[in-house]
């Protein structure tokens, strides 16, 4: 035993020596392999092997790349780039050999198959609802973060920007939504799902009042998550584009593959796991930026200073706008079917009256963070764009912050695509589909639920 150790030992500092590190992916008809700054390609082509090196795109700086628990996420992402660029690259030389240049399309049918054809065993309604499955760690997040998306970080610090602490009443009235949410229609759902299985929101309307209601809510939620989902694809690929250096129509592409393998591999109890995962990005890129923002502009003596005094005012806006501001968010909390998949979702009612209160306190930090932050760059830039500061200034400060930030929005883009694109799904399988076709099977709902998925997201 004594000699297998020294023999051990004695092997360590080979093990550990300074060596190259190379690894690498498969690719189409080829392998790619990375070497430090650069990697090599090798595809077939028309029976000979194409050869190409290329260098390792990164925009992590060094002080990050050897700082081992903060580079982690960072370059997972910087990998998954690379490795997109690699399977794109291998993907354009096949298509040269083939004289068939490859479309978007392709890919989109490629999924649309697969997942049609994929089997599994998990019953749909568990996918999709989760029914009494959360437990007060997912339930949180799944609230929290599926209520803002990347859009509300921007907008409310561009708000902030050009009108100060007033931007921040549409956070507010979520707050008091959460709240009003408890006292009025909670134990109503809960009954509804509980007592008839009520999967939907337009179902629970129906029990209550009509049919003519149901097809009324139905048209709401459709209308409304497909407004604001069709609004994410195109602005998260700005922002990948910006950061890793891809094309719109590449970032596009993996924007909607993302939402996709999210929406029909994690069903809502997946969204609520890596939704935890978002909330945590969320606030410490608003953390991170906050800090040098508020030193770069003296901090709240210097806001005071050099902003007007309508920047300090609740009520600038005028008191019918605010009433209309917080009535909008009141009545989006109220009808939300995140809100009503978190009463159906959650092991006991406890649990999702809990949740709602902490996700009510949540947001009262997050807004401040919002509002200090677009603030701080009106003393800094005051010249500057209301929708472009948040980046322009967070890439002044240090490549950090500009990434910590861009994730930030990343992750609350992220975290409310999937939910409102389980919601439309939903809505569409459970007060569409099944209404119409009312023997329909396990098997035919999963079909028209992945072939749903699928076709709403790249329409």
């Amino acid at each position: 035993m004594k000699s297998r150790s020294s023999f051990v030992y004695a092997l360590l500092p080979l093990l550990t020596a300074d060596r190259p590190l190379v690894g690498g992916q498969a690719v189409m008809e080829g392998v790619m392999m990375r070497n430090g700054p650069s990697y090599g390609l090798a595809v077939r082509q028309n029976g000979t092997i194409c050869a190409e090196r290329r260098g390792w795109y990164s925009f992590l700086p060094k002080s990050i790349n050897s700082k081992p628990f903060i580079r982690g996420v960072p370059v997972l992402i910087e990998t998954l780039v690379n490795g997109i660029k690699s399977l794109n690259r291998s993907a354009e030389l096949q298509g040269e050999a083939d004289d068939k240049p490859l479309e978007g399309w392709h890919l989109v049918l490629t999924l649309l198959v697969s997942f049609l054809c994929r089997r599994r065993n998990t019953e749909l309604q568990r996918l999709l609802v989760a029914p009494q499955q959360l437990g007060l760690v997912l339930t949180v997040p799944l609230i929290f973060s599926g209520l803002f998306g990347g859009s509300t970080i921007t907008g409310t610090v561009a708000s902030a920007f050009a009108g100060g602490v007033s931007s921040a009443w549409y956070l507010l009235g979520t707050a008091v939504g959460c709240l009003l949410f408890l006292l009025l229609v909670f134990r109503f759902y809960r009954a509804v799902a509980v007592v008839k299985h009520s999967g939907s929101i337009p179902d629970a309307f129906a029990y209550r009042f009509d049919e003519r209601t149901r097809v009324l809510m139905v048209l709401v939620i459709v209308i409304t998550n497909s407004i604001a989902l069709s609004t994410i694809p195109l602005s998260t690929a700005a922002i990948i584009s910006k950061i890793t250096g891809l094309s719109s129509d590449a970032a596009g592409w993996l924007c909607c593959i993302v939402l996709i393998v999210m929406a029909l591999l994690s069903g809502l109890k997946g969204v609520a796991a890596m939704n935890m995962i978002h909330t945590f990005f969320m606030f410490l890129g608003l953390v991170v930026m906050l800090v040098p923002s508020l030193r770069s502009a003296g901090g709240f003596a210097g806001l005071s200073a050099a902003l007007p005094e309508s920047y300090f005012s609740f009520g600038s806006g005028g008191f019918w706008s605010v009433a209309a501001v917080l009535l909008g968010a009141v009545l989006a909390i109220m009808t939300s079917p995140l809100a009503f998949m978190s009463v159906v979702s959650s092991t006991k009612p406890k649990i999702a009256k809990n949740a709602l209160r902490i996700c009510a306190v949540l947001i009262l930090p997050f807004a401040a963070c919002l509002v200090l932050i677009g603030m701080c760059c009106r003393v800094i830039v005051p010249e500057g764009s209301a929708n472009a500061v948040l980046f322009d200034v967070a890439q002044s400060f240090n490549p950090a912050c500009y990434v910590l930030i861009g994730m930030s929005v990343l992750a609350a883009t992220f975290s409310t695509a999937p939910a409102s694109l389980l919601s439309i799904i939903t809505t569409l399988n459970n007060d569409i589909y099944c209404k119409l076709r009312k023997n329909a099977s396990q098997r035919e709902q999963k079909i028209f639920v992945n072939a749903g998925v699928v076709v709403w997201t790249v329409i």
